[in-house]
């Protein structure tokens, strides 16, 4: 298993980077990040994290010349929900832009019934997602 510690911190002309340091123990592989903030510097090490125990993974999976296959997790009935939901929502954004822009008119019965739905359809954790 990978694991990551910081070996290095510096301000550069490109900005503040921080030098973390890749090992598994026998392999030790440095690199340089330039973080934006806190949580891009954080998901960049989860990243590449992944990406070196991914090594790990495949070797213990798959030998040479073996078939891959990939099944499509299924959706539960409350994430087809909120994907149709937020389809929908998308299109009414868009439709403002035309109903600001004066192409379309406010009450229009499609964007009447668009906004209706919506507003029948949302469920209190939607927002959470968003």
């Amino acid at each position: 298993m990978w694991t990551a510690k910081v070996t290095n911190k510096e301000q550069t002309a490109q900005g503040y980077a921080v030098d973390v340091e890749f090992t598994d123990g026998t392999t030790t592989q440095t690199e340089r990040c330039i973080p934006q903030d806190l949580n891009g510097f954080k998901h960049w090490v989860k990243g590449r994290l992944q990406s070196f125990n991914c090594e790990v993974d495949i070797d213990a999976n798959y030998d040479v010349n073996s078939e891959v296959t990939f099944t499509e997790p299924e959706l539960t009935q409350d994430e087809i929900d909120f994907r149709t939901w937020m389809r929908d929502f998308a299109r009414l954004k868009t439709v403002q832009e035309l109903i600001d822009l004066g192409i379309v008119a406010n009450d229009n019965a499609k964007v009447v019934a668009l906004r209706d739905k919506l507003t029948t359809n949302i469920k209190a954790d939607y927002i959470d997602r968003i």
